[in-house]
């Protein structure tokens, strides 16, 4: 599909100029295509991709569940909706210099708050518990990449980065930044320079500078060891808070990764210590220390069928109850937004999800932002068939339950947007639940896809006694080329 859409494009531009006939060039393969592209665009190797997307979801109940989401009167017991998304992208290279730029045509971004806008952090319109990015309408022009890349003695690339770490937990999002890369195979060293941006009025206090600079910045350096099977990176990261009133937190990650494969077995592996201080708590006077770990393994078998596999994962991400000491041990991410990892259809999007935002001094832990591993220990069961070469059906079975236990109908987070524990409770709990999702996948064309998700979650008694079950049904149409 993708060569026919270029075969249409240039031979609607070689018929009206008269570049070349299509028996000079041989478009069935990669080589002659790109060559026709050169011809057409002297010299320039342009190319182009791009989505469109339609997603109609149906939900029931989880928003009474949810973490990180406004406060309780904001919560709805159902909703249905649907959104748009589509983006065009295309890539203009010449010699051992490239330029990206994607631009948003429209959509509600309800999947990437923070892809839409030029620059960092959120709009004038949003709300803590909304998306960073809202539109006036639908059908928006708005840069979504624009960068530049150099591949030649280093490898570097600077403007509107999408920028992902690991396997997307502690880092997944699209920001103003400069990376540098430097291959010594089987090594690679690098480091990013993220940009800060606009984010919430300085009003924090104390700001003896009167400063209004609300900049976040963030740098990033790494190494990575890459063989035919095993691939490794260390990296660190750390977050600055530039507008010096201590209104945002500065975070610091060590962060290991491990993925490889060994016949029909495949793994991931991840570790993160999330260290540095929160942002300036008022009833406090001072900042709070962060200590939380994250642990992540999962291991996929495929069967002698190759249709077919299965798989096991677990998960753990560090959690805080206790409210009168110094540190704040819930993991928290970096940057990220609600496609950075995904853990279950229902908890790891909706209830405990990433793409939120709360202000630090909203709570007693400054948790804001990232909750998707926060004060959570999972084990997740998956099994996938393909009965046809254009069907994939998956099915995961997944508990949960709190690093740290939490007073009854709290919820899993410890600040005052968690939930509904009645006053003068003392029984605490660590079951958070279970969920079984059934997602299927239908390729239609080999550019145009059908999938729907199916989702239950099980309350557990950190929700409160009579805490209600969540369902979820999510179906949409992708065409991508």
């Amino acid at each position: 599909m993708k060569k026919l859409a270029m075969w249409l494009f240039v031979g609607f531009m070689l018929l009206g100029a008269g570049v070349c006939s299509a028996t000079e060039i041989d478009l069935d393969s990669d080589e002659g295509v790109r060559e026709l592209r050169k011809k057409i665009f002297g010299g320039l190797d342009v190319s182009f991709s791009g989505i469109g997307r339609i997603e109609a979801t149906l939900e029931n109940r989880f928003r009474e569940l949810t973490d990180i989401g406004g406060p309780a009167s904001s919560k709805v017991a159902d909703d249905s909706f649907y959104d748009f998304r589509s983006y065009i992208s295309s890539e203009i290279r010449k010699d051992k210099v490239s330029i990206v730029i994607a631009v948003d045509i429209a959509g509600d971004d309800f999947s990437d708050p923070e892809g839409a806008v030029f620059g960092n952090g959120m709009d004038s319109n949003s709300a803590p518990g909304g998306p960073a990015v809202t539109r006036d309408s639908l059908w928006d022009l708005r840069t979504r990449y624009l960068y530049l890349n150099y591949n030649g003695f280093v490898k570097a690339s600077a403007g509107r980065l999408p920028l992902k770490l690991g396997n997307g937990i502690v880092v997944s999002t699209i920001r103003d930044s400069a990376k540098v890369v430097k291959p010594l195979k089987p090594y690679a060293f690098g480091g990013v320079i993220v940009k800060g941006g606009e984010t919430i009025p300085n009003t924090v206090p104390p700001d003896p500078e009167g400063s209004k600079d609300n900049d976040l910045e963030a740098f990033v350096i790494f190494g990575k060891y890459k063989q035919k099977n095993l691939a490794l990176q260390l990296t660190y990261a750390f977050q600055k808070d530039s507008r010096r009133d201590q209104g945002f937190p500065e975070k610091q990650y060590v962060d290991l990764t491990a993925d490889g494969s060994s016949g029909r077995l495949s793994y991931q592996l991840e570790a993160a210590w999330f260290g540095g201080e929160t942002p300036y708590k008022a009833a406090k006077g001072e900042r709070l220390n962060n200590d939380a770990w994250m642990g992540y393994a999962r291991f996929q078998y495929a069967l002698p069928d190759i249709r077919s596999g299965v798989g096991f994962a677990v998960g753990y991400g560090g959690g805080d109850n206790d409210p009168t000491d110094n540190d704040q041990s819930d993991f928290q991410s970096l940057f990220m937004n609600a496609i950075g990892f995904h853990i279950a259809n229902i908890y790891g999007n909706d209830i405990h999800g990433y793409d939120s935002y709360i202000p630090g001094t909203a709570g007693a832990d400054g948790n804001n932002a990232g909750a998707g591993f926060a004060n959570t220990t999972f084990l997740q069961l998956s099994a996938f068939h393909q009965p046809t070469d254009r069907l994939k059906i998956e099915g995961i079975l997944s508990y949960f339950v709190a690093s740290e236990d939490q007073l009854i109908g709290e919820g899993v987070l410890l600040h005052p947007n968690d939930g509904t524990a009645a006053p003068g409770e003392t029984e605490r709990s660590d079951d958070i639940g279970w969920e079984a999702d059934l997602n299927f996948n239908y390729t239609i064309t080999d550019s145009f896809s059908f999938y729907t998700r199916l989702g239950y979650f099980s309350a557990g008694d950190i929700w409160g006694r009579s805490a209600p079950s969540a369902k979820k049904i999510q179906g949409g149409l992708l065409f991508t080329f």
